[in-house]
């Protein structure tokens, strides 16, 4: 007796059946795994060690857990550094060889599927220590030992030299970089698009602050630095750092290398808070998080506005807030101001009359963003004042 067959029209139903449960079965597996990179944000990071193992790192306690990459084929790995990670596509971009060893390898790993690519050599003839991935994913900073900025694009595959005229004031980041070998550090990209950059050697380290927008072409004209940390500072114990990771609140987290392994927590007056000794050696060699916090080293100061001809004023701070705002009013009639909040579709989401000269308002329960603050005066006249709740 013959077995019975499938007619056409359901063999294409159980084949197309097949086809959408082994796509939804690789997204799952996609998805969680790249959601086991990043599930932590708050406490945990991320470091590579120069044999090019990438490890997650608990901020609080300086745990470091296995090793998340598989082992490597082809050539080993030299002076693995600059580890960005990717918002796009999950990836982890990095040197895998620098230019000490005879074939540098910049490559990406995707922990979804547990794979790596090796992508274009980077065209610096001296190694990379410093790297960073743009917040939307297209692009890759990398800074070399002298002081030259290059971009790599994701989509083409494409190194790109920005700048060999970096200046802090007048004088150039290859003095700075070169002097004592200052060649340690590595970078960040934060939520509005500034690049930080933390250069660092035995003797000394800086930080710096290249403001968006970043240029993706050559730029043949000096490209400014703004100072946030004097390059002549001295590092904790006269080591050097190795990596730079932001917190979800606009922090920065700083470690230091081998034999050191210490973490801290730069905080918004520059002062170094310890965090931790990290439990593997040669972990603090480079950096990354998940996190692009719209302000980095959030700072509270005072706006002051006058509000008419007789001097009547008003201050609020601080403009990057957490919890509470400040407003206070000097010379005015405050029964009749009423203090509004925006968001950025005009809708309003406090309202309140000030009733003391000096008024604290609890914003806590508003999502993070950018909101306006509005003061109505007696006179019928609005003014304005950007926020931003973190």
């Amino acid at each position: 007796m013959k077995g019975k067959t499938l007619n056409p029209i359901r063999r294409l139903l159980l084949n197309i059946v097949w086809i959408l449960a082994i796509t939804l079965f690789l997204l799952t597996c996609f998805y969680k795994s790249s959601a086991q990179l990043c599930t932590s944000p708050l406490t945990t990071i991320y470091g590579i060690t120069d044999l090019a193992d990438i490890h997650p790192i608990n901020v609080i306690t300086g745990s470091v857990s296995p090793k998340i990459n598989p082992a490597y084929t082809g050539n080993p790995p030299s002076y693995a550094n600059a580890m960005a990670y990717s918002n796009l596509n999950g990836k982890l971009y990095y040197f895998k060889r620098n230019v000490y060893v005879s074939t540098p390898e910049f490559v990406s790993f995707d922990p979804a599927f547990n794979t790596y690519a090796y992508l274009a050599a980077c065209p610096s003839t001296i190694i990379v220590n410093l790297g960073c991935m743009t917040k939307d994913g297209t692009g890759y900073y990398a800074l070399d030992a002298f002081a030259n900025l290059y971009y790599y694009g994701v989509a083409t595959n494409t190194w790109t030299l920005i700048s060999n005229k970096l200046r802090d004031g007048g004088t150039s980041l290859f003095l700075i970089t070169t002097k004592d070998s200052t060649i340690y550090g590595d970078m960040a990209i934060d939520g509005s698009g500034n690049l930080w950059m933390l250069v660092s050697g035995k003797k000394n380290y800086g930080l710096y602050e290249l403001p968006a927008p970043l240029p993706t072409t050559t730029q043949s004209t000096n490209m400014q630095l703004t100072q946030i940390i004097a390059p002549t500072t001295l590092p904790p114990g006269g080591n050097t750092f190795g990596g730079i990771a932001l917190t979800v609140t606009g922090k920065i987290f700083l470690s230091t290398n081998t034999p050191d392994n210490k973490l801290y927590q730069l905080e918004s007056n520059k002062s170094l808070t310890l965090l931790s000794t990290m439990s593997l050696n040669g972990i603090g060699n480079d950096l990354t998080s998940c996190n692009f916090p719209m302000v980095v080293l959030p700072y509270h100061p005072k706006v002051k506005k006058l509000i008419n001809e007789n001097k009547q004023e008003f201050e609020i701070w601080p403009t990057v807030v957490t919890n509470q705002l400040q407003i206070q009013t000097e010379n005015c009639m405050i029964s009749n101001f009423i203090f509004s909040i925006y968001d950025q579709s005009g809708r309003v989401v406090k309202q309140f009359k000030l009733d003391n000269d000096l008024s604290t308002i609890d914003i806590s329960t508003l999502q993070a963003g950018t909101y306006f603050a509005n003061l109505q005066s007696d006179n019928g006249k609005i003014y304005n004042q950007k926020i931003v709740k973190l």
